[in-house]
């Protein structure tokens, strides 16, 4: 018996097709952006889900709540696609003790059913230092070493010179790539004030000083302004110290008679956080109440159109 010649194709087809279906597989990865952090300063735990077609589901925490409870997360982003059927997401988390921790696999829901965990994750906490031994550490001269040569920096140019080689190409590459992505999906980032009085109402509904979590609350309420200033004043508020972040908006538009109040909310928040000092009652609230009114008070709105017709005073 004779087969027919097209036959023979779709069976060459489904040879080729198959080992690539059968290869695909779902994993979840989690990666930090350093294995290091410092006490009371949030970081990001990057999540990715690989090999899936649909948006994942949740997100089970139960493993962590001897390591990283619920106090310690502070943000927890939605899913987004990142194409190839990969889907990634950040956790924002921070720590009050200087430790070695060792963060259990994440199991993760995706959206057939099924479950898949990521890997485990090492990280060390260490202490923030302290204004003394900043000043002490400006103290250490560094190490004289010897005269180099042009000769020591020849290797060096030229794995440079392949390396720029590489980037531009790379640049190219990744340029091509994202114009074509921007036309079919745009991003559309909300004001930063509107995100800031989001937060804090979602702040207010975690009631956290009110349950006894007063670090925990200084920690939030304090990121969440820090964020604010950074994208509204453009300063580097979220790597800076609270006097930095004073200095810096010396040089804005932010207001003087919020400077005061500010300063206060940044200091007593800082003093809960590292010097394990306890707030007044009413600082809580208060703290609440200014930053919610700062926002409002220094959201910067977009501007209303011109009319096209006016009438020229002088001439009348």
């Amino acid at each position: 018996m004779r087969f027919p010649s097209g036959l023979y194709c779709l069976l060459f087809l489904l040879l080729l097709v198959m080992p690539g279906l059968a290869g695909a597989q779902v994993e979840a990865f989690a990666g930090l952006d350093s294995n290091y952090a410092e006490t009371g300063n949030p970081f990001i735990v990057h999540l990715k889900v690989t090999g899936v077609t649909a948006t994942p589901g949740a997100i089970d925490f139960s493993l962590w709540n001897d390591v990283a409870p619920a106090e310690n997360r502070l943000q927890e982003t939605e899913w987004v696609s990142m194409g190839n059927m990969t889907y990634g997401k950040d956790l924002t988390l921070v720590f009050f003790d200087a430790d070695t921790l060792r963060l259990p696999p994440l199991n993760v829901r995706l959206a057939n059913g099924g479950v898949t965990a990521t890997n485990t994750l090492e990280l060390v906490v260490m202490a923030t230092p302290s204004p003394d031994d900043l000043n002490d550490m400006a103290d250490i001269k560094d190490i004289r070493r010897e005269k180099a040569i042009w000769l020591d920096y020849l290797p060096w140019a030229l794995g440079i010179a392949a390396l720029v080689a590489l980037v531009i190409l790379g640049a190219w590459l990744i340029g091509r790539a994202q114009k074509q992505k921007s036309v079919s999906s745009r991003i559309v980032e909300r004001p930063p004030h509107e995100l800031a009085l989001k937060k804090l109402e979602v702040l207010a509904q975690k009631e956290l000083w009110q349950k006894g979590l007063t670090k925990a609350y200084c920690a939030e309420i304090t990121y969440i302004l820090r964020e604010y200033l950074e994208k509204r004043f453009n300063i580097p508020a979220l790597e800076s110290t609270s006097g930095e972040i004073i200095n810096a908006l010396k040089s804005t538009d932010f207001p003087e008679n919020s400077v005061e109040g500010l300063k206060d909310v940044l200091e007593e928040a800082d003093l809960a956080k590292f010097a394990r000092s306890v707030p007044p009652e009413s600082f809580f609230g208060e703290a609440f109440e200014f930053s919610k009114k700062l926002v409002s008070d220094t959201a910067q709105t977009a501007p209303e159109p011109e009319s096209q017709y006016h009438t020229d005073q002088s001439k009348i």
